[in-house]
C-alpha cells in the first residue's frame, strides 16, 4: 500500500470501488493498482485493487488475503495500518490509512542524502517499527526506500504485498522472487528460509542509502547487482566510519556474520552518543532490549536544507544529537489511545476489522516520559515484557558439503584420468552457468508479472537450449586464467617432486594433476565469472538434495571417490605415460661421404661424374 503528493505519472479518476470513491491512481504493480479514494466519511485513504485479469486468480486473492491478515497483526503507528477490505467481490481490494508524503528514495534523489541529525531518527524509527512488526510474528521481507513514506519529516511503512507470517510456508515459496534487486537480501534470492535477519538486511540497505544518497549496491544488470549483492561488496564510501562498520556488518551475505536486533539498537545509541556504532563484537556485552522499547526522538524541526560537511568529528555528532535517546514523541497521541483501549477492552483474539474507523492525525506532539510500551501482537490484557531474545536462525539452504566433495572428487578423477577429468569437470562448469541463468531469467518474469504462473516451467524448459550455448560461450573465456594458472602451479609442484623423488615415483603424476585440478577448480570458483557458477552450483544442489540428511550422504560418498580415485592414480593407475620418460629415436650423424654420395648431391655438375 503507498500514499503520497501528486507526481506527473498519476492519473485522474473517477470510478468507485465498493463504497469508496476513486480520485487518482497512486502506484500499480504487477498484480494490482493502489489509488487515492474517498471513503464513506470523506476521509482520504489509499485502496489497493487487483487488476482486472488477476482478480480471479486464486493465486492473487490469496496474497491479497495474507497482506490483509498481515497487516491486522501490527499495529504502529510507523506502519499503514489495515481500515478495510474485501476479497470475495468481483473486485478484491484492500484499505489502509493514506500516508501523505513522498517516498524515501524520490526524496533522497530530489534533496540528496540526510544530515545524521535527520538520519539518526529515521534509522531508529525504522528500526522500532520493524521490531513491532517481529513482535507480531510478521516479517516484511520487501524494506526498501520505495515503501518507506516521509510524512512530516517521520518514516511510515508500507506495502507488505510479499510479506509473511514465521509459519507460512506455503505462498512463500511462489513469492521468493518478488521484490527489487540490491534491497532483497541474498537468501531471500536463493530462496532459503526466510527469518528476521533478513528485514535487518533491508533496514541496513535502506538506511544506507539514506545517509548516502546512492544504491548500496549500484545500479547495472540485474545479474551484476545481484552478484554484488551475494559478494557483499556494498558501497559504502563517504559513511561515517562510526556508522560504516554496524552497516557494513548488518549487509554481510553470511547471516551468522549480522549483528542482531539487539546489536543494532544498541549501536544507534553509541551512535548518538558518539562512538563507534559496532565496536569489536569479541569484546562487546549487549544488554538484552525489550522488543518494543523506543530508542529514537524526534528531532527539532530545521530550517531548509543547506550545505552541511559529510564526514563530521565525534564532538559534531554529539552536539547534533543528545547523548541519550528517549522515546519517540511523534506517536504519542496514537500510542496512547492503543493503551487505553487495551487495557479496558481486554479479548483473545484481534477483532474483526471495520469497515472504516476514523484515526487521529498523524501529527507532533510533546515528548512523553518513557514507560510500558504497547504489546503490538494483539490487544489483548496488558502483561509484562519480557526481553527480547535472538531468534534462532532457520536451516540454511546452502549445500557447502555436496560443493566440496563435488570439487575434490574432479580432483581426484582429473588426477586419475587428466582427459576425461577435465572434460567432466567443464561440463559441470556449464551445467552450473545455465541453472544460474535460467533461474535469473525465470526470477525476472515472476518479478514483472507480479507473480508465479502455471506456464514458467514451459518457458524455462523452451528457453535451456539458448541458456546452455551462452552459459558454454560464457564459460570458454573464463577457462582461460584458471588453466594458465593450472599449469603454472602443477608444473612447479611436478617439477619440485620430480627432483626429490625422480621421474620414476609412482604418485608423480597423480600429484601433478591433482594439484593442478585443485587450482583450477578454486580459480574458476572465485575468479572471473565466479558469482555466476557459485549460485548455480548452490541452487543446483540445493533442488538435488533437498533433504538435509541426503545431502549429507551424498558429500560423504563424493569425498569417499575423491579420495578412492586419487589413491588409485597415487599407486600408478590411470596417467602413467606422464611418468615416463621420452624416448627420442637413434640418430646417426652423417658423414661427409654420404652427404657426397647422396643423390640429389651427387646428380649436380660441378661433383657428381
Amino acid at each position: 500500500m503507498t500514499g503520497g503528493t501528486p507526481s506527473t505519472h498519476e492519473e485522474e479518476v473517477e470510478e468507485r470501488v465498493g463504497p469508496y470513491r476513486l480520485i487518482r491512481r497512486l502506484g500499480q504493480g504487477g498484480m494490482g493498482v493502489v489509488y487515492l479514494a474517498e471513503g464513506p466519511e470523506h476521509q482520504e485513504v489509499a485502496l489497493k485493487v487487483l487488476r482486472s485479469h488477476v482478480a480471479h486468480d486464486p493465486i492473487a486473492r490469496a496474497r491479497l488475503q495474507r497482506e490483509a491478515t498481515t497487516l491486522q497483526k501490527v499495529n504502529h503507528p510507523g506502519v499503514a495500518g489495515i481500515l478495510d477490505h474485501d476479497l470475495e467481490g468481483e473486485r478484491p481490494y484492500l484499505v489502509t490509512r493514506f500516508v501523505p508524503g513522498r517516498p524515501l528514495d524520490e526524496q533522497v534523489d530530489e534533496r540528496g542524502p540526510l544530515t545524521p541529525r535527520k538520519w539518526l531518527p529515521l534509522a531508529g524509527c525504522l528500526a522500532e517499527s520493524l521490531q513491532a512488526i517481529h513482535a507480531a510474528g510478521v516479517i516484511h521481507r520487501d524494506l526498501k526506500p520505495g515503501n518507506v513514506m516521509m510524512c512530516n519529516g517521520k518514516p511510515v511503512m508500507i506495502d507488505f504485498g510479499i510479506a509473511q507470517a514465521a509459519d507460512d510456508l506455503r505462498l512463500t515459496q511462489t513469492g521468493l522472487v518478488i521484490g527489487t534487486p540490491g534491497y532483497l537480501a541474498p537468501e531471500l534470492i536463493e530462496g532459503e528460509m526466510v527469518s528476521q535477519s533478513a528485514d535487518w538486511w533491508g533496514w541496513a540497505a535502506t538506511a544506507a542509502f539514506a545517509a548516502t544518497g546512492r544504491r548500496p549496491f549500484g545500479k547495472g544488470p540485474f545479474e551484476a547487482v545481484l552478484a554484488r549483492v551475494h559478494s557483499g561488496q556494498a558501497d559504502l564510501e563517504g559513511l561515517d566510519p562510526r556508522l560504516k562498520s554496524l552497516l557494513a556488518a548488518a549487509l554481510s551475505p553470511n547471516k551468522a556474520d549480522r549483528p542482531t536486533q539487539e546489536e543494532i539498537m544498541t549501536g544507534l545509541s553509541r551512535y548518538a552518543e558518539g562512538r563507534d556504532a559496532l565496536p569489536p563484537r569479541e569484546a562487546q556485552t549487549v544488554a538484552a532490549v525489550p522488543p518494543t522499547k523506543l530508542v529514537t526522538r524526534l528531532m527539532p524541526t530545521e530550517e531548509p536544507a543547506v550545505e552541511e560537511p559529510t564526514g563530521p568529528t565525534p564532538t559534531e555528532v554529539a552536539q547534533l544529537v543528545p547523548p541519550v535517546i528517549p522515546p519517540l514523541s511523534a506517536f504519542t497521541p496514537i500510542r496512547d489511545k492503543i493503551r487505553d483501549a487495551a487495557a479496558k477492552k481486554p479479548v483473545a483474539e484481534a477483532p474483526p476489522v471495520q469497515p472504516y474507523d476514523p484515526y487521529a492525525p498523524y501529527q507532533s506532539a510533546p515528548p512523553y516520559q518513557s514507560g510500558p510500551p504497547v504489546p503490538y501482537q494483539q490487544p489483548a490484557q496488558p502483561v509484562p515484557v519480557q526481553p527480547a531474545q535472538p531468534a534462532k536462525a532457520p536451516p540454511t539452504g546452502r549445500r557447502t558439503a555436496i560443493i566440496v566433495g563435488c570439487m575434490l572428487a574432479l580432483t581426484g578423477l582429473v588426477a586419475l584420468t587428466p582427459g576425461f577429468g577435465t572434460v567432466v569437470a567443464i561440463l559441470l562448469l556449464v551445467l552450473a552457468r545455465t541453472v544460474d541463468r535460467s533461474s535469473t531469467a525465470l526470477m525476472r518474469r515472476r518479478q514483472l508479472r507480479g507473480r508465479s504462473g502455471k506456464s514458467d516451467g514451459v518457458v524455462a524448459l523452451a528457453a535451456s537450449p539458448v541458456q546452455l550455448a551462452t552459459a558454454a560461450l560464457i564459460t570458454l573465456p573464463c577457462l582461460i586464467l584458471p588453466l594458465l594458472t593450472a599449469v603454472v602451479v602443477g608444473g612447479i609442484v611436478t617439477g619440485v617432486a620430480a627432483s626429490t623423488y625422480g621421474l620414476e615415483w609412482e604418485p608423480l603424476s597423480a600429484v601433478g594433476f591433482g594439484t593442478a585440478a585443485l587450482t583450477a577448480l578454486f580459480c574458476c570458483w572465485w575468479g572471473p565469472g565466479g558469482s555466476s557458477l557459485r549460485r548455480g552450483a548452490h541452487i543446483a544442489a540445493r533442488n538435488t538434495f533437498r533433504a538435509h540428511w541426503f545431502s549429507g550422504l551424498m558429500a560423504v560418498v563424493l569425498l569417499a571417490i575423491g579420495g578412492l580415485t586419487f589413491y588409485l592414480a597415487t599407486q600408478g593407475e590411470g596417467a602413467a605415460w606422464a611418468r615416463s620418460p621420452i624416448q627420442t629415436p637413434n640418430i646417426n650423424r652423417p658423414t661427409l661421404g654420404d652427404l657426397r654420395n647422396a643423390p640429389f648431391i651427387r646428380d649436380l655438375p660441378i661433383i657428381g661424374n
